[in-house]
């Protein structure tokens, strides 16, 4: 059954994935591109309420599913802030990929966001942050409100997939 789970996740991921090679094809109004995915994720479990704790064994755990959901999609970029916790979450991914991450500040602005989606166009972004800086760079990417809150603290299970094409922001909401 998880397996069944985690194969159905994937399938999903790549297919968005795909998504941004169809808008480039279909979009007549838009000539900006190829698209540029982005894939936010909160830190793993962390192993106390700490000022920078580093992650439990489950937390662990969830940082190895991530590297294996992201393993055929070409992570060209990884984004983390600074706490220990962020960075042990894409660190198996940075190793696996060769791709150094690179520090951002917990709160990034609209010129923030729209630096990344400049700096990385055409390909996949990977993002680790917080409970409550995630749902505001969603919003930011994709350039409207979708989250109103931010996740629950004790929920480490969202991971987002925001396709960004020009005018066209598309957002998938996963749980791993």
């Amino acid at each position: 059954m998880l397996q069944m789970k985690k194969t159905t996740i994937f399938t999903l991921l790549i297919l968005l994935l795909a998504t941004p090679a169809v808008f480039a094809q279909e979009s007549e109004n838009d000539s900006s591109g190829d698209g540029t995915t982005f894939i936010l994720v909160r830190h793993a479990e962390k192993v106390s309420n700490s000022d920078d704790p580093g992650l439990t064994e489950e937390g662990k755990a969830r940082a190895t599913r991530l590297y294996e959901m992201l393993e055929m999609p070409n992570v060209r970029a990884i984004y983390s802030t600074k706490t220990k916790r962020t960075m042990a979450t894409v660190q198996v991914v940075s190793d696996m990929a060769n791709v150094p991450v690179a520090i951002y500040e917990p709160s990034p602005d609209k010129d923030g966001t729209e630096q990344w989606i400049k700096n990385h166009t055409g390909e996949t972004v990977l993002v680790s942050g917080h409970s409550n800086t995630i749902p505001n760079i969603a919003n930011l990417l994709l350039g409207r409100t979708h989250f109103d809150h931010d996740f629950d603290e004790s929920d480490y299970g969202n991971l987002l997939v925001i396709t960004v094409n020009g005018t066209e922001r598309t957002l998938l909401h996963l749980r791993f």
